[in-house]
Order: structure tokens, then C-alpha cells, then sequence
């Protein structure tokens, strides 16, 4: 099922704990996914990834952690991971962990990820804060027509 995400800009909501949640008007949160068979230790902390002369087009991304009551989660953990323009994963390229600002908000210069193998267009997500769950989850391409095959 498409969740109709966009590159340009997309609301990740953590569930709150039992005793928040029941003071606001909740809404639904992000659904959790798999974080696919790959390695998230070896990140970097640069908000640039696409670089001058590097193959393939830039995507300026900027995500924006909330909880489920709509407020910004500001110094969530938000781990990026995708492969490259061609479908390949690089252990040390297109990789990052950023900390999201007072608003919530990360930003990211990193390269419009290909193919890799059947599954649709999609870059990987790990947000975590230490007074949330962990939300594991990835990132699709509203126009992209493999969006329904991911797992």
C-alpha cells in the first residue's frame, strides 16, 4: 500500500507515551517497517551527502519528527539510509545520523536514490528519542509505480 510521502517533505510521528497521549487529540501514527538487511553503524553526522560531480540527481529532504499529538520531537535521532542513484547500497556513502532541531526538523543534500532489485524507490528511516518508541520505517515516492512492493 502507497502512503503517498513526498521527497520534499514528510511528518514522522512517534508514539507517545500512555499518560501524554491521553491529553491531546492523537492522530495516527508513522507505520513501523523493516530496516532491510543493513548495517546502521557506520554513519556519518554530515548533512551533505550529494557532493559536486557526484552521479545522479540532488534531493534536498527535509523530515520533521512529531509526536502523535503533533508536537516537534527536537533532539530525535534520525538515522538516513538509501542506496545510490544506480540501486547500490555503499557501506560509507548516502548515510547519516542527524539530531532534529526545535522544530523537529533535519535537513538533507543526498542523491535520489535507484532501484534496488524489485523494491520501489525508498530511503530508510530509524528515529529515536529517549522518552519515545523507536520507529523504524521507510520513506516512499508518491509517483513512483513500485510503491505498492515493499515489505
Amino acid at each position: 500500500m502507497s502512503h503517498g510521502f513526498t521527497a520534499a517533505s514528510l511528518l514522522l510521528l512517534l508514539i507517545l507515551p500512555l499518560h501524554q497521549a491521553l491529553a491531546c487529540n492523537e492522530r495516527v501514527p508513522t507505520p513501523p517497517m523493516s530496516p532491510g538487511p543493513h548495517d546502521y553503524s557506520q554513519m556519518s553526522t554530515d548533512s551533505t551527502l550529494w557532493k559536486e560531480g557526484d552521479a545522479g540527481e540532488p534531493l534536498f529532504l527535509r523530515l520533521r519528527v512529531l509526536d502523535t499529538c503533533g508536537k516537534a520531537v527536537a533532539g530525535a535521532k534520525v538515522q538516513i539510509l538509501h542506496a545510490n542513484t544506480h540501486g547500490d547500497h555503499e557501506p560509507n556513502r548516502w548515510r547519516t545520523t542527524l539530531t532534529a532541531d526545535d522544530r523537529g526538523e533535519v535537513k538533507v543534500v543526498t542523491v535520489f536514490p535507484g532501484y534496488a532489485g524489485w523494491v520501489a524507490r525508498h530511503i530508510h528511516a530509524v528515529i529515536t528519542h529517549p522518552n519515545h518508541e523507536e520507529l523504524v520505517t521507510r520513506l516512499l515516492f508518491k509517483n513512483d509505480p513500485e510503491s505498492d512492493n515493499v515489505d
